[in-house]
């Protein structure tokens, strides 16, 4: 699925990262 979300939406690598890596990008941004 996070193949998919990142070939769909290459335009957004933002949006894309983040959901990859959720756990990572949560503890950064909290």
């Amino acid at each position: 699925m996070t193949k998919t979300t990142s070939e769909q939406a290459p335009s957004n690598p933002k949006v894309v990262r983040p959901v990859r890596s959720g756990s990572k990008y949560g503890d950064k941004k909290k």
